[in-house]
């Protein structure tokens, strides 16, 4: 990362005078140190990654509406996708070695996806969601934690179904500016099975009542069940990865007599056991590597 920020019209110009130069602009820290990672063992030198807070946007921002600027300044995903589509329209036919990548997110079930020449999303939901493996999973719980007992299929199939219900009803709430609601008292876990359930109407009913939604639940219900009635071909599109890391986090407390780390603590120790070399078979890698 560069410790002086580049403006808008600098990192036009470099990439005029300087257009073999191969950059990758990322929305976050968790982002930035994966694919630094991969690109480290991999030995891949002439990659340059940084993430949107490493830049001084503050003249390209000044262009737009006020009141995309004033979401743009607070929503890193946006500010990379108007950045991209800034350098897109601004260096008109340039074909230059560089990404910006964002988060899925909930685009693809909203149909928000948006696209351009040097726009691109994760494979799955978030980058998370490349540790969702059980090679990964039972790496981290038994190196990292010290858990002996052999993780079950079941497991990670059981929690990816409940991260995927909680997904589709924050979805809900994500389309009318409504907050989530810990679900923490509706999610259990059977240490013996390995199975991970959520008790869904304890939970949709706490969600309405939070939101002053109790009258509409009808309507609501149809669209959750039109949705997640839809088949997925993987559910790590539809599973945010801060719902699967966090009830892994859980269930390795039941696992485990003594956890001494917080969920948060948890999550960045994650990071640490993500196959590198499996992530070359991913799209958004081979993406990277092509540059």
């Amino acid at each position: 990362m560069s410790e002086q920020k580049r403006s808008y019209d600098e990192i036009k110009a470099i990439a005029t005078l300087e257009p073999a130069l191969k950059n990758v602009y990322v929305e976050g820290m968790s982002d930035y140190f994966l694919i630094t990672d991969f690109l480290a063992h991999h030995e891949i030198k002439d990659v340059k990654v940084y993430t949107v807070d490493d830049l001084n946007l503050d003249d390209l921002l000044k262009k737009a509406e006020p009141d995309k600027e004033r979401q743009l300044r607070k929503n890193n995903k946006e500010k990379v996708i108007y950045f991209a589509q800034s350098l897109e329209q601004d260096l008109n036919s340039a074909e230059l070695p560089l990404l910006c990548i964002v988060d899925m997110d909930w685009d693809k079930v909203l149909n928000q996806l948006r696209t351009g020449k040097y726009l691109c999303y994760t494979d799955y939901n978030s980058m998370d969601m490349y540790l969702c493996t059980k090679e990964v999973v039972t790496t981290y719980m038994t190196r990292g934690h010290r858990i002996r007992a052999a993780l079950k299929d079941s497991f990670i199939d059981s929690l990816l179904i409940v991260c995927r219900e909680l997904f589709h009803v924050h979805c809900l709430m994500q389309e009318r500016c409504l907050p989530m609601v810990n679900n923490d008292k509706a999610f259990s876990f059977d240490k013996s099975t390995q199975i991970c359930s959520l008790d869904f109407e304890k939970y949709w009913k706490s969600v309405l009542m939070k939101n002053g939604l109790v009258r509409n639940s009808q309507e609501l219900r149809e669209i959750y069940d039109s949705r997640i009635s839809q088949s997925c071909d993987d559910l790590r599109t539809e599973v945010q990865g801060h719902d699967f890391v966090y009830y892994l986090y859980i269930c390795f407390k039941k696992m485990k007599s003594k956890m001494s780390m917080n969920d948060e603590e948890f999550a960045n120790m994650f990071w640490k056991y993500a196959d590198l070399n499996a992530l070359r078979q991913e799209h958004l890698f081979a993406r990277i590597i092509g540059l």
